[in-house]
C-alpha cells in the first residue's frame, strides 16, 4: 500500500505529513489531540510494515498512539507504549494512558484474551502433500498451546469465501504457507484486517518461484509485506537473503519436526506380497519432475540383476500427470517395482516401518524434507540426493548416504542392501539426531514465540 493510499496528509507548521486518527478497538478513543506522528515513507524504499502501512521500525520515533493501525504496527514491530508514546519493548506499562488501560483489571482481561491465527495453505488435510502435513502439524501443536488456529485450504475453498470467513474470524495475525500460491491473498487479508502477516517459504518458493521471471515479482511483493519470514533451515535463509538482501533481517529459521501418529496399519501384504528375504526400498513422494521419481529405475535394473532380493516401492499422489504416466509406463515391465498410490498420513508410520531403506532423489527441497524426517523418526536409513535440503538432515555415512549421480545411487543402494548392520547404525543415528535437534516441541516453541511476539492486544 502506498503512502497516498495509507492515509491523507494535513499541514502542520507549514509542513505536510500523514496522520491517522482512528480509535483503538480495545482501549477506546484516546484523549483529544493524541494523534499519530508516524512519518509515512515510500513503500519501495521502506517495505510495508505489518499492516501494509509503509512504515518501518526505524521511522517509528516517539509515536503518539491513537489509531488502531498505529497500535498494531508498533506492537508487531516490538514497541510498547508508555503514556502516549511508544518505546522499545521492555517497558511493562500499558501502551495507553487512559485510566481503564492502567487498571489491574484491564491488564488481566488482556492477558486472558485468546489469540487467533488464520493459516492459509495451498493444500490441507486430508491431502498428503508436504504443505498439508506441515501445516496440520503446526496447527495442532499451536492449538495444544492455547492458541486458537483456523486453517483455510485454498485447494478446496474459493478465495471469496476465504476473504469473508477470515474477516469474520478477526485473526490476530495471518500466516501464509507458500508465498506465490497463497501469499497475494494473505497479503490482502492482512492489510484489510490491519494485522501482521507471516509468510513461511516453501521449497518451490525459494528454489523456483523466487527466480522465475514472471513469478519473482509476486513473491517479492508478498515478502515485502510480511513482518516475519520463517524458513526451515539456515541454507534457505542464506538463499533468500542472497536474492533479497533488503529482507534478510525479517527471515527467521524455525526447523521442521515430524509427528507420525501411531495410526492405521498399512496392509503391504495385500497390496504387494513379497518374499521374506526381500530388502525393500521405499520412495515416498508426490510424483512430479522435481522429485526425480524415475531416477532409481536404471540403477535398480543393474542392482536387481545382481541381487534379486531388492524391491522398490513408490508411494505418493501423482501431481504431474505426464510424469505419472511416464513412471507407470516404465514400472509396468519391471516386476521388482510397484506403485501403490497415495497413502493416508495415518498409515505412513506402518509403511515406513515395513521398509528397509527410504529414498529421496529430489532436485531441490524446502530446507527439510518431510519424507526424510519421517524416515528418521522410525529409524530407517535414508539414501538421498546430495542437495542443501537433504544435507540439512543427512550426514553422509552417519545418518544416511548421499548421492550425486545415478552410479552413486546404485553404489549406495548396494551398500545398504548388503549390510544390515549399516542400515541399523544409520537409522539409529538418524533417529537420535532427530530427537536431539528437531523435536516437535522445539518447532512449536519457535512458532509460539513468534506468534506471541507479534500478537496485538486488540483482539476480543
Amino acid at each position: 500500500m502506498s503512502s497516498r493510499e495509507a492515509g491523507g496528509s494535513r499541514s502542520s507548521g507549514g509542513r505536510s505529513r500523514s496522520t491517522s486518527s482512528a480509535s483503538c478497538s480495545i482501549h477506546g478513543s484516546h484523549p483529544a489531540g493524541a494523534r499519530s506522528s508516524v512519518t509515512r515513507t515510500s513503500a519501495r524504499r521502506h517495505p510495508p510494515g505489518p499492516c501494509g502501512s509503509g512504515w518501518s521500525s526505524s521511522r517509528i520515533t516517539s509515536t503518539r498512539i491513537s489509531s488502531r493501525r498505529c497500535c498494531r504496527a508498533a506492537a508487531a514491530l516490538g514497541f510498547v507504549g508508555s503514556g502516549r508514546r511508544w518505546r522499545p519493548r521492555g517497558d511493562r506499562r500499558s501502551p495507553c494512558s487512559s485510566t481503564a488501560c492502567r487498571s489491574t483489571e484491564a491488564r488481566g482481561r488482556l492477558r486472558r484474551m485468546k489469540f487467533r491465527a488464520a493459516l492459509l495453505t495451498p493444500f490441507g488435510v486430508p491431502s498428503v502433500r508436504g504443505n498439508a502435513v506441515t501445516v496440520d502439524r503446526i496447527a495442532r501443536g499451536l492449538s495444544e498451546r492455547g492458541i486458537e488456529v483456523r486453517v483455510w485450504d485454498l485447494a478446496v475453498t474459493a478465495e471469496t469465501t476465504v476473504e469473508s470467513e477470515v474477516a469474520a474470524y478477526r485473526p490476530g495475525l495471518v500466516h501464509a504457507f507458500h508465498a506465490y500460491r497463497v501469499g497475494p491473498l494473505a497479503l490482502r487479508l492482512a492489510r484489510r484486517a490491519e494485522t501482521p502477516l507471516v509468510v513461511t517459504i516453501t521449497g518451490t518458493d525459494a528454489n523456483h518461484d523466487l527466480f522465475h521471471p514472471e513469478r519473482a515479482p509476486v513473491v517479492r511483493r508478498v515478502l515485502e509485506g510480511a513482518v516475519t519470514i520463517p524458513v526451515f533451515h539456515e541454507s534457505m535463509r542464506r538463499r533468500i537473503a542472497g536474492a533479497l538482501p533488503d529482507l534478510a533481517a525479517r527471515i527467521t529459521v524455525i526447523p521442521q519436526s515430524v509427528r507420525l501418529p501411531d495410526g492405521e496399519p498399512f496392509d503391504l501384504e495385500a497390496r504387494w506380497p513379497l518374499p521374506p528375504d526381500r530388502v525393500l526400498f521405499l520412495f515416498p513422494a508426490g510424483i512430479r519432475m522435481v522429485k526425480q521419481s524415475r531416477l532409481p529405475l536404471r540403477a535398480f535394473d543393474r542392482l536387481v540383476a545382481r541381487r534379486p532380493v531388492a524391491r522398490l516401492l513408490y508411494a505418493g499422489p501423482i501431481l504431474d500427470p505426464d510424469e505419472g504416466e511416464a513412471l507407470l509406463r516404465e514400472i509396468a515391465t519391471r516386476p521388482w517395482v510397484r506403485y501403490v498410490g497415495a497413502v493416508p498420513h495415518a498409515q505412513m508410520r506402518s509403511l515406513l516401518e515395513a521398509a528397509d531403506v527410504v529414498i529421496n532423489a529430489s532436485i531441490s527441497e524446502g530446507g527439510m524434507a518431510n519424507s526424510v524426517l519421517e524416515a528418521m523418526a522410525v529409524g530407517r536409513p535414508v539414501l538421498a540426493s546430495d542437495i542443501d535440503g537433504n544435507r540439512s538432515l543427512v550426514e553422509d555415512g552417519v545418518t544416511g548416504l548421499l548421492f550425486r549421480t545415478e552410479d552413486e545411487l546404485e553404489k549406495g543402494a548396494a551398500r545398504l542392501l548388503d549390510d544390515p548392520g549399516l542400515r541399523r547404525a544409520l537409522g539409529d543415528a538418524g533417529r537420535a539426531r532427530l530427537d536431539r535437534l528437531y523435536s516437535h516441541e522445539r518447532e512449536i516453541d519457535g512458532y509460539e514465540t513468534l506468534y506471541r511476539r507479534l500478537s496485538p492486544i486488540h483482539q476480543t
